[in-house]
């Protein structure tokens, strides 16, 4: 069965101004994989064309999304999709003609690989131009005509290939850092590849082979370079994370192992210079020549260095003024990299660190499953980016009290807007919401987690610390719950604890399973644990779920539903009990 795409766009194309690039060309029988359409624009005038996209019956198309972020002056964009058809139209362009200037426009295609073989997507566009803004509205046809065709070639196998990841940031000068592997449910294949800062392959570590459930740390060899990097490939589905300490004990971040993307979000750059700062570490495979890295923020651009490893210190790139947030692409190749960042404070007194990977994810619902309570010793920041050009429209519902709910006010976020909401107490010891901008919101006293929904795509993280600013840590949001969580960094001994939170997003009782488990994936025990509908449960290494303290040997723990629609959302909490000093959030595996 074949299906027509339609896309009308305000546009100036270079050569084939319309580029389709693949996610991957080889993929296996039911995995999805996306296709970004990228076009080429100088909206100095206005420029009409006409998208025709075809693809062969062994591949089944599932929708669409808008990029990352788009920071550009122009107009919104206008979608309108029809699903019976398959049509969609896509209309944006500069509605003053004179004063545009050059950008790239793009969607992400979702398709399903759903048999075996060569298959194909051919794209085709008319384009003329006009400098009559009456064009610019939905379905007007292009003058000045010029149409050409181009195929798009994907293989489609019985096995899909190999699963990749990254380590983008490997080593420390002044600290430790682990890298672990926590796989899933079913035996894998590891092949860790080690490549240099030009992207050039190094001699790679020896291939792996997990059982299911297993937690394995990568030792690196003695000549490891600092700023050498790691891709995982893996026969399944895998899990991992960097864990640093510094060795002064007043540091700690991890990140969760992430993959590579045409373009992804930097949600946070700390703005006040003379205390904190924040880095960029990006990474990718492929290196050529003339490559453009750029990041796009409100209004403007910049070029960064084109190494296949680079890192980005805002406050040395930008000494003027700092962005607040961004997006990051190579935007002449589409060379897709992998990142993290990392932000904290950089004064004497109070030294901290958070690190977040870098996943381009973002979605109209986000759940935020820790909201600090002890709100006299504690503050909570959450950060919500809207990252589309249209006003967005955000409702944020607080869960207390194991399960309560409060609905606060809408919040309408303009365009590429962002707000933080800090939860704290006041002077007087109230539960006090400030936002920045000024919203007319109120979290209650003790709230446990937050939902948000939105008209519009967001991106989102939480911030939390003490107020004596002794330690910060901080994770992405969920995009969505899972009915599997597990939990791979197992902190204790010599003043060291371990937290750990889950969090029931459904309106009913969720049944579940708590598996604890060695480090070879092997089962020491498992108990029942049943959650209220939107509760939230706390335990520590030492006073576990069941009453507990966690066996010696336990390495890894698991929860599981036993039944119903995916419902789970938690994060794990790190940290030393002597001085406080150090603190590492992150987010629950989902696997």
């Amino acid at each position: 069965m074949r299906w027509a795409l339609f896309l009308f766009a305000g546009l100036c194309f270079a050569e084939n101004g319309l580029v389709l690039t693949p996610q991957a060309t080889s993929v296996g029988v039911g995995q999805e994989f996306s296709v970004q359409a990228r076009i080429h624009m100088n909206l100095s005038r206005i420029v009409v064309a006409e998208i025709r996209l075809h693809h062969s019956a062994g591949l089944e198309f599932l929708g669409f999304e808008s990029p990352a972020s788009d920071f550009s002056i122009y107009v919104a964009p206008a979608y309108s999709y029809n699903a019976e058809t398959g049509n969609l139209h896509w209309v944006e362009g500069q509605p003053n003609p004179g004063h545009g200037g050059p950008g790239i426009r793009s969607l992400v295609l979702k398709f399903r690989a759903v048999s075996a073989g060569t298959q194909t997507i051919e794209y085709a566009h008319q384009e003329g131009s006009t400098e009559d803004s009456n064009l610019f509205k939905l379905g007007n046809p292009p003058q000045d005509a010029l149409d050409f065709v181009e195929t798009l070639t994907i293989q489609v196998t019985e096995q899909a290939p190999a699963l990749q990841w990254y380590f983008p940031k490997t080593w420390a000068s002044d600290g430790s850092v682990d890298l672990v592997l926590v796989n899933g449910n079913q035996a894998t294949s590891i092949t860790p590849r080690r490549f240099n800062a030009s992207g050039t392959e190094l001699a790679s570590l020896p291939s792996i082979s997990l059982n299911a459930n297993q937690i394995q740390s990568l030792s690196l060899p003695a000549d490891w370079a600092s700023d050498d990097f790691l891709l995982i490939e893996s026969s399944d589905l895998v899990g991992g994370y960097a864990f640093y300490r510094s060795n002064d004990g007043e540091r700690m971040s991890s990140y969760e192992m992430t993959h590579a993307q045409f373009e992804t979000l930097i949600p946070h750059v700390a703005q006040n210079r003379n205390q904190f700062e924040t880095t960029a570490t990006l990474v990718r495979t492929e290196s050529r020549e003339n490559m453009q890295t750029q990041f796009f923020f409100a209004e403007s651009e910049s070029t960064w260095s084109n190494t296949a490893r680079l890192s980005v210190n805002f406050n040395l790139t930008y000494p003027d003024f700092l962005p607040q947030w961004g997006s990051v692409a190579e935007s002449r190749y589409r060379i897709p990299f992998a990142g993290i960042e990392e932000f904290g404070r950089n004064d004497a007194t109070a030294p901290q660190t958070v690190a977040l990977a870098l996943d381009g994810e973002t979605g109209t619902h986000l759940l935020f499953p820790h909201v600090a309570k002890n709100l006299v010793v504690f503050w909570t920041g959450l950060v919500l980016n809207n990252v589309s050009r249209q006003a967005n429209t955000v409702q944020l519902t607080a869960y207390y009290d194991q399960g309560q709910a409060t609905v606060l006010p809408a919040i309408n976020l303009p365009g590429q807007q962002k707000v933080t909401v800090l939860f704290q107490a006041d002077s007087n010891g109230n539960a006090q919401t400030i936002t920045n901008p000024t919203y007319s919101i109120q979290l209650p006293t003790n709230t446990d987690w937050v939902e948000v929904t939105g008209s519009q795509r967001l991106a989102g993280y939480t911030l939390f610390g003490d107020r004596s600013n002794q330690f910060m840590a901080g994770f992405q949001s969920a995009k969505a719950a899972t009915s599997e969580l597990t939990y791979p960094n197992i902190y204790r001994g010599d003043n060291r604890f371990t937290g750990f939170a889950v969090v029931n997003t459904s309106a009913e009782a969720v049944a579940c399973d708590v598996l604890l488990r060695t480090a070879d994936g092997s089962l020491i025990r498992q108990f029942e644990l049943t959650l209220p509908a939107h509760s939230k449960r706390i335990a520590l290494d030492s006073a576990f779920f069941d009453g507990a303290a966690l066996d010696p040997t336990t390495q890894s723990v698991q929860i599981r539903q036993k039944s119903g629609s995916p419902a789970l959302s938690g994060f794990e909490l790190t940290g030393d009990l002597n001085e406080r000093k150090q603190l590492a959030g992150q987010l629950a595996i989902a696997q």
